[in-house]
């Protein structure tokens, strides 16, 4: 079902399952099936960035980790700090009114909420989740 509702469905969809499970193929699926949208991806760490940029590519999807390549489809695979500069916001508008965004990931959502206390870039990100400025998002989350 959230496989499904990430592909083609238009409300927001909550994804929470233990590690392994298949979150990613959710954000992965649809940049294959929809490949002249582009999804951005919001990843807590480095680590799961670089991780993720390396799988989606070895299933031959684009991804990156640079905002200003968003106009261009794939994926769009940030950390909440390079997801919530002014650059970034007004890139994400401009893909937004452009009608190129696709879908926005939050990977690890619960995160977000987490660290907002002492990550700056993870307040914005919360925002975002939270004020439904943003049709399209599918927050996952570990269980």
């Amino acid at each position: 079902v959230a496989v499904e509702t990430s592909l083609f469905g238009l409300e927001d969809v909550i994804v929470v399952l233990p590690t392994g499970l298949g979150k990613s193929i959710c954000f992965f699926a649809y940049a294959k099936l929809h490949n002249t949208k582009s999804v951005l991806v919001v990843v807590p760490t480095v680590t799961l960035r670089d991780d993720l940029i390396r799988r989606a590519r070895i299933l031959g999807i684009p991804a990156h980790s640079v905002i200003e390549r968003m106009h261009t489809s794939g994926l769009a695979i940030l950390t909440p700090e390079a997801a919530m500069n002014d650059l970034a916001t007004s890139t994400l508008y401009a893909v937004s009114a452009s009608d190129k965004l696709g879908r926005i990931f939050i990977d690890e959502c619960h995160f977000v909420f987490e660290a907002s206390r002492y990550r700056s870039g993870t307040f914005g990100m919360r925002c975002m989740v939270s004020c439904g400025n943003t049709r399209h998002r599918v927050p996952t989350a570990t269980s």
